[in-house]
């Protein structure tokens, strides 16, 4: 596959060409160690990709096991191939859905189902279990609950319960009304979003980045759920 090509030509960039694990204070100070080292190859889009062939991920059946399909198909690829430096994952590139960037225009982050086009709770935690499965180095969901899910936090920790079971990796749980918005794999606060909207100086990039990608990938348009 060209992309663990790709990213066998980076690990060995980092540890062959640029010596990081030889320079870094945190090889030197023992919190890393090239032997426990990995790289990961990511995927994103499966929704966009899935749509073009079957329908939408989680209207239409046979869409669900064409995503499946895909998805172990591309997890035996990765790991049929011998990586560079991943004595960590027992020389194999780490299988990981892809969070998404702010330049991911119409393109869904990982093997989520496109905001705004979720089904029902239950039903989107069962899809997203079916498929995480797969990834060994990192999947997750996001769910936005309204104000009821404050007064019914043991209905929240029994949907949390659930997912896990189901076979979810990772579920992040966001308040429609917070201050936080949870981009994919990060969060930025909406008062430090609307600064740089405003054009004001903001502290960190990343809230550029986080502004861009609630444009660009859909996030106002997430279901926010009741409980």
């Amino acid at each position: 596959m060209a992309l663990c090509e790709i990213v066998d030509a980076r690990s060995k960039f980092i540890v062959e060409q640029a010596g990081f694990f030889t320079s870094s204070f945190l090889v030197k100070e023992g919190l890393l160690d090239l032997n426990k080292f990995t790289a990961m190859a990511g995927v994103f889009g499966l929704y966009e990709c899935v749509q073009n062939f079957s329908g939408k991920l989680g209207k239409v059946a046979e869409a669900e096991k064409l995503a499946e399909e895909i998805v172990k198909r591309a997890y035996v690829l990765v790991k049929q191939h011998s990586a560079a430096y991943c004595g960590g994952t027992a020389g194999r590139l780490g299988f990981h859905a892809q969070s998404g960037i702010d330049t991911d225009k119409r393109t869904t982050a990982g093997v989520r189902i496109k905001p705004g086009e979720e089904p029902e709770l239950i039903e989107q935690l069962r899809i997203a279990g079916r498929l995480h499965k797969y990834f060994d180095t990192g999947a997750s969901e996001i769910c936005v609950f309204d104000q009821t899910a404050k007064g019914n936090l043991p209905g929240v920790m029994k949907l949390i319960s659930g997912a896990l079971k189901n076979g979810i990796r990772t579920l992040a749980i966001n308040s429609a009304d917070s201050e936080l918005v949870r981009i994919t794999g990060y969060i930025v606060k909406k008062t430090d979003i609307n600064r740089y909207q405003a054009g004001k100086q903001i502290r960190e990039d990343i809230v550029k980045l986080g502004a861009d990608s609630i444009e660009n990938c859909n996030i106002k348009e997430r279901v926010v759920r009741s409980c």
